[in-house]
């Protein structure tokens, strides 16, 4: 690998060379800083059991911030995602198909993922969110807010085990079983 070419010292200067739809591939090690994704693409670790690769923040801000009108068919797994801020904030006017699954989120103060965008509902299934009963507002893990379905998801750190329940939403700070507004 050349480094600035396909290899780079930050997930950020990562995210600023892919091309649109491509991957950041995220080797094991533990990244501080606040990436923006603001187009089409993947962001992942290099396994579901390499929990060791880490995005947090240097002090405040949000580990991962999705912004503006090109942010769509983003795809977000096998991170663990620590945040002194927020882990992910998906900002209004994004596009639709984002989603963050196979991932460790936990630790982050206000909320583990928060949707902004008031248009779309984004899947954030099949994650380990610091407790067995799940994300807040409904469980005791990290809390999540806006229109997000985050069911089913780990009920343990090792990520081997999904919850038996139905489909859940959180929709502002509701949350629902099956859908919202029937």
């Amino acid at each position: 690998h050349t480094m600035g070419v396909d290899a780079f010292a930050s997930i950020h200067e990562g995210v600023d060379a892919v091309a649109v739809g491509g991957t950041v591939l995220v080797s094991t090690g533990q990244y501080f800083g606040n990436v923006v994704v603001n187009k089409a693409l993947s962001l992942h670790g290099l396994s579901k059991s390499d929990a060791a690769n880490t995005l947090h923040t240097t002090f405040s801000g949000d580990a991962v911030t999705i912004n503006g009108g090109n942010a769509e068919n983003i795809e977000i797994k096998w991170l663990k995602i620590d945040a002194a801020g927020s882990g992910v904030v998906i900002e209004n006017g994004v596009g639709d198909d984002i989603s963050i699954h196979e991932s460790f989120i936990t630790g982050n103060t206000p909320y583990g993922v928060w949707n902004k965008d008031t248009t779309h509902t984004f899947s954030v299934t099949n994650n380990w969110w610091g407790q067995s009963s799940g994300p807040a507002p409904s469980g005791m893990g990290d809390s999540i807010l806006g229109s997000l379905d985050y069911s089913p998801f780990y009920v343990d750190a090792a990520m081997t085990k999904l919850n038996n329940s139905i489909s859940a939403r959180v929709e502002g700070m509701n949350t629902c079983q099956e859908s919202c507004g029937t």
